[in-house]
């Protein structure tokens, strides 16, 4: 079995509200740190963007007893439209499974995976200061930066299903190991 899948989405024309966080402010002080944040930013979730997956499934079963398979997916998404805030979000997983059907009661399953996505971020940080009872916020693009996060995941995972009346009784023990690595590589803010 070979199953192939591609597929492309777009989130355009939404009706982002950049100062949504404002609503419900009412203390001066939650209005100033608000003010902190960007009308240029854009929450990820929310944010106009086009989305690539190509996936590819493979299975191979040697025996009516015996199953393996291997899985393959890449996706890239685009932030276009986003001045700031995520820019780009770049996946890319393999990983193989296999199954074995030691007798009518007794089945036994296993998985590893492994996932590396990469994240851009454009972003700017904002000062204030406050001077005679005034606040004022500073937005200086000199205060620009920007960001890569780049994760790397490896996810191992077994299962032993029993049947203890089959049919009406099952019960199954699962075991599931999973290593992250993060790393963030920001630049320097100038201003």
């Amino acid at each position: 079995l070979v199953r192939p899948d591609y597929s492309y989405s777009a989130k355009v024309g939404t009706e982002y509200n950049p100062f949504a966080h404002f609503h419900g402010a009412e203390e001066e002080d939650d209005i100033v740190l608000l003010q902190l944040q960007s009308p240029l930013l854009r929450k990820f979730d929310l944010a106009n963007r086009r989305q690539h997956r190509a996936q590819l499934y493979t299975q191979f079963t040697p025996r009516d007893d015996v199953t393996f398979g291997l899985t393959g997916t890449y996706g890239l998404a685009d932030y276009d439209a986003s001045p700031q805030g995520l820019q780009s979000d770049e996946r890319f997983s393999i990983g193989t499974d296999g199954s074995w059907q030691m007798n009518d009661r007794t089945r036994w399953a296993s998985y590893y995976t492994y996932e590396k996505i990469r994240a851009r971020q454009l972003s700017r940080f904002r000062t204030r200061a406050v001077a005679g009872g005034v606040t004022t916020v500073f937005d200086d693009p000199l205060n620009d930066w920007n960001s890569t996060t780049l994760d790397r995941v490896n996810t191992f995972g077994g299962s032993l299903n029993y049947a203890i009346r089959p049919g009406r009784w099952d019960s199954t023990f699962t075991v599931t190991r999973q290593i992250a690595h993060g790393q963030t590589l920001a630049s320097e803010t100038p201003g």
